[in-house]
């Protein structure tokens, strides 16, 4: 991390802040298009959702109970699924779009119930619990790692690392807490950049929502599965 400014602010500076305001330059800015070199292994049409019981199946690795049977027969032992236990921060998928997005190449929208009882609440701190911003970005991965998954992006569980790409910077902004008091989280992912050079990876902005309010960005975050183009590509084929 490089040139943090962090600041403590009351309630009603917290209330009146806005949250994110979007920069509409940003919606003329597509980095790439999907081509032959840069397309996915499956093509997902019309909006799919995702429910808490098909999340939960996803969790657990079994991606043909969430993404249909595309997944059926994958020649795969052990699926790649979500994290769970503590690290359960998403609980359902309220849009995914191959075609969507601010860029025209995907977007993802996924949300969380927030309990005041929540152990990333109660943490941190003791006297103004919040969601610490760490978390907030590995909600945005989570959410990021749904869309890649069931775009294809698969393999052995133990060969699948969906990680950041070291070098491609990602800008962060704060502009409002998850506290006690909110009820529900949300997470949208637009992506932007689609590469398989020479690892596949993928670049995209995230916005995060407390009970509709924009509160956090992510700009050019990255994720990376660990695995070749030809390698995925063949559980397909």
């Amino acid at each position: 991390m490089t040139n943090g400014c962090a600041g403590f602010f009351t309630p009603l500076e917290v209330q009146n802040s806005g949250g994110i305001i979007e920069d509409k330059n940003d919606n003329q800015t597509k980095l790439n298009t999907i081509g032959e070199q840069d397309r996915w292994p499956l093509t997902v049409t019309g909006i799919e959702k995702y429910d808490d019981k098909k999340i939960e199946a996803l969790r657990e690795g079994r991606l043909a109970e969430c993404f249909g049977t595309d997944f059926d027969s994958l020649s795969i032992n052990k699926l790649p699924g979500l994290p769970g236990g503590r690290m359960t921060l998403i609980h359902r998928v309220l849009e995914l779009n191959q075609a969507g997005g601010k860029y025209g190449l995907g977007i993802i929208k996924a949300q969380a119930d927030i309990h005041p009882d929540d152990w990333f609440l109660t943490c941190h701190f003791v006297d103004d619990m919040v969601m610490p911003g760490t978390l907030m970005f590995e909600c945005c991965a989570h959410t990021l790692r749904v869309f890649l998954l069931r775009m294809g992006w698969v393999g052995e569980d133990d060969a699948m690392c969906y990680e950041p790409v070291l070098g491609i910077k990602t800008v962060l902004r704060c502009r409002g807490p998850v506290t006690a008091q909110t009820q529900k989280v949300l997470y949208q992912i637009d992506i932007k950049k689609v590469a398989y050079d020479p690892i596949p990876y993928v670049i995209a902005d995230a916005i995060m929502y407390a009970d509709n309010k924009p509160i956090v960005s992510f700009k050019d975050m990255s994720m990376q599965c660990g695995l070749s183009k030809d390698k995925i590509f063949n559980y397909f084929n």
